[in-house]
């Protein structure tokens, strides 16, 4: 299987597990012999940010092995680069990457869909030793021209010095935990010019209440999808909707029956319909707040916190004393 014969199969078959299965290992084995930074390098160092962790290069390596989340937003930056050439006749798309890791996973085999004319890659990245793999990975594969500029820098701060058309995003955990996608998509977004394209569109994360057995069963392929109790949204941001986190206020039932946990649950619109729900991939598994059983009826605050250690802080009220962060 060839490099190109491995991105069509991500873009257009995506029913196909088994090939995609092998096939990201395959480039897993591929960019890691190039470029010498494996899914399990133990040895190199995540870096602590003022607004959350810059996970390491080698964690960055593995990102590529979660199947579904990298053939979802591998079609959803095509479809969103196709969108923009209808757009834009005859222009180069000018895509900045913030957080490419060593690999720059989401674009590069996009190198076998277009060519240097009409696409322009920026890769930036906190850690310089991504940067230093993405040279060599170009380089290797002939590919160089693709490269516009390779930026290192923490993209929560970082000032834009010329337009981009299609700016990416994935440095998130389930709950947006731990690492900074809200603080880079609250710096990016406000500077992007009018019809370029922020790519993930929307993250949704939800309070519900999991019933744990259905939750186990639907695993199985035999079984019904798991039914949840949507409490309500807790946080939501993307392209059209980047407002600073709130408070947020959710009551709890007086009565769940057997849906007795506590979950935030996240889901992403990559673009359009490439979307990404509960349980797909790692990033969208659900984190566990409390057994819920000592709080029926009562209403609980939750506050997305930007910070070293970002994530959701709640607070049971009517006098319980149950704060916690994720």
């Amino acid at each position: 299987m060839t490099f190109g014969d491995l991105t069509r199969a991500i873009l257009f078959d995506k029913d196909n597990y088994k090939m995609l299965y092998e096939g990201v290992r395959m480039l897993h084995d591929f960019y890691a012999g190039i470029t010498g930074i494996t899914a399990v390098n133990n040895n190199d160092q995540n870096i602590y940010l003022p607004t959350g962790k810059a996970i390491s290069p080698g964690q960055a390596a593995n990102c590529l092995l979660d199947l579904r989340r990298t053939a979802v937003f591998l079609r959803g930056i095509y479809k969103a680069i196709i969108r923009l050439q209808q757009e834009f006749p005859g222009r180069q798309i000018e895509v900045l990457y913030a957080g490419c890791g060593p690999y720059a996973s989401l674009l590069t085999p996009l190198t076998t869909m277009f060519v240097p004319q009409q696409v322009r890659f920026h890769m930036m990245d906190v850690q310089p030793e991504s940067l230093v793999a993405v040279g060599k990975l170009y380089g290797h594969l002939n590919a160089s021209e693709y490269l516009g500029s390779m930026t290192c820098a923490d993209a929560t701060t970082y000032q834009m010095t010329q337009d981009f058309d299609l700016v990416i995003v994935e440095a998130m955990q389930s709950a947006l935990i731990r690492e900074p996608q809200v603080a880079i998509t609250l710096n990016l977004l406000p500077q992007m010019k009018e019809k370029a394209i922020f790519i993930p569109q929307e993250i949704r994360v939800t309070a519900q209440l999991l019933d744990r057995e259905m939750e186990m069963n639907g695993y199985l392929a035999e079984a019904a999808a798991p039914v949840r109790i949507k409490l309500g949204d807790v946080y939501r941001i993307g392209q059209f909707n980047y407002d600073p986190p709130q408070p947020v206020l959710i009551d709890v039932p007086a009565s769940v029956g057997t849906h007795n946990e506590l979950h935030l649950l996240t889901e992403l619109t990559v673009f359009e319909d490439e979307v990404l729900e509960v349980n797909n991939c790692g990033i969208t598994l659900p984190y566990k707040v409390a057994a819920i059983e000592p709080y029926l009826g009562k209403q609980v605050r939750f506050e997305y916190e930007i910070g070293e250690t970002p994530g959701f802080k709640w607070e049971f009220g009517m006098g319980v004393a149950a704060t916690e962060k994720v």
